[in-house]
């Protein structure tokens, strides 16, 4: 079977993980999927060295794409007085998060990508004939390799009925667990250094949690549309993870309702510490299973697949698709 982009992309999300390849800022000719959104009101200034950040794939549940999240780090400037009144320096460091996509409804959106990787991942993008146009290696830093995809197909099945239904449902325990422990410490995916005062005044300068916003967004008016696809795979009965509230409450539950109901009762009594460090694994595990389970969608619709559904040991996993109009900046 050949080597596929999404054989690639995910050799490189798995050695992002492992801090063993980064993306490197290079997208000066990137066109937008969306409609591009500009701040009025910017108050960072991103700094000046190469930007990499460990390479991290983003799937969408619904539509067929794949980007890459790089992060830039830098600084928000706050308003002196404010920024007194409660104790806080007059700039703070943050970093801004941005999205590229590299396959955009099952097709090739971004030809070429760079990224800084180690030997060992070098080694085996080589093995399977990644397609390296460019190397540059500089002293005490990783090879820096330039990525062109353009004679490569999307992605390949490898998973079998079973094995796709098990995926789906491992990703619903996976978002179950989620949802429990941020119901039970909803400051899990918080900063806790700041007062409540400090994180008042962040927020009005677009800072939450580290993560710098727009405060004031203008959507580009030079906008057009576009046709996409949405592939859906759901788990007959459990579409939709109830909330938690939701499954205590319930006198009647069905497998996915109870299953909140369990982990609830499960979790309940770990301390916040402990559910830090799972939610953290948890997110992880998500992605991963999330990318591998994208690579069978593009696969589904690359082959023009006309299963609706499929049934595994009693459960029925549900495949639909359907068309949507998307707009995006021109």
């Amino acid at each position: 079977m050949k080597t596929t982009i999404m054989d690639i992309l995910t050799i490189l999300h798995n050695a992002g993980e492992a801090k063993k390849a980064f993306i490197v800022t290079n997208f000066k000719d990137y066109k937008h999927i969306g409609v591009k959104v500009t701040d009025n009101f910017n108050m960072f200034t991103p700094d000046k060295k190469e930007h990499t950040f460990p390479f991290t794939l983003v799937t969408n549940e619904k539509e067929a794409n794949v980007s890459v999240r790089n992060m830039i780090t830098g600084v928000a400037t706050l308003n002196p007085k404010a920024a007194k009144r409660v104790g806080l320096p007059n700039t703070i460091e943050c970093v801004q998060f941005k999205t590229y996509t590299i396959i955009k409804d099952g097709k090739l959106h971004t030809s070429e990508i760079t990224v800084r990787v180690d030997e060992s991942v070098m080694e085996n993008l080589k093995a399977i004939g990644a397609p390296i146009v460019k190397t540059v290696t500089e002293i005490n830093q990783m090879p820096c390799i330039t990525l062109n995809f353009n004679n490569y197909e999307i992605a390949n099945s490898y998973l079998n009925d079973d094995e796709v239904v098990a995926l789906v449902q491992e990703i619903n325990t996976l978002k179950v667990q989620n949802k429990v422990i941020k119901t039970i410490s909803p400051t899990v995916e918080s900063i806790n250094v700041y007062t409540d005062e400090q994180k008042e005044v962040l927020a009005e300068y677009g800072i939450v949690n580290g993560i710098y916003n727009f405060i004031d967004p203008k959507e580009n008016e030079n906008k057009s549309s576009y046709k996409t696809r949405e592939v859906l795979y759901q788990i007959k009965g459990s579409a939709t993870i109830p909330s938690v509230n939701k499954a205590l409450e319930a006198s009647k539950r069905n497998a996915i309702t109870q299953e909140v109901y369990d982990t609830f009762n499960k979790y309940k009594n770990i301390d916040p510490n402990t559910l830090l460090k799972m939610h953290q694994d948890i997110k992880n595990k998500l992605t991963n299973k999330q990318v591998k389970l994208q690579n069978d969608k593009l696969a589904y619709l690359l082959n023009n697949g006309t299963t609706t559904s499929i049934e595994s040991n009693g459960v029925t996993l549900n495949i639909k698709i359907s068309e949507k109009e998307k707009i995006y900046t021109a």
